[in-house]
């Protein structure tokens, strides 16, 4: 498969794909799955891999606000959002 097939896959001009190649655009998770099964990548493991890495590197919404948010709280952002799952407790005194 050619680049321009490969833009075809995703409705996409040839130049838009050049520029992902290039880093100047962004590709999301969704978009790089449709192309790992045009190239007949069906593992779902590998697929997850994968997206998961592209999904990783994507910007994330805080971004914008890097420069006004304390480093403590960002980080405790993006943990959260990395976070699988969430567990909390409450601990109580009772007298």
């Amino acid at each position: 498969m050619n680049g321009v097939q490969a833009a075809a896959v995703l409705g996409w001009e040839s130049t838009r794909l050049s520029r992902v190649e290039t880093g100047q655009y962004l590709i999301k998770a969704s978009e790089v799955a449709l192309l790992l099964a045009a190239y007949g990548v069906t593992d779902p493991e590998t697929v997850h891999g994968i997206t998961d890495v592209v999904q990783s590197h994507q910007r994330r919404w805080w971004a914008a606000y890097e420069e006004v948010l304390p480093k403590p709280y960002a980080d405790s952002i993006a943990l959260e959002e990395a976070a699988v799952s969430i567990k909390t407790y409450f601990p109580q005194l009772i007298t």
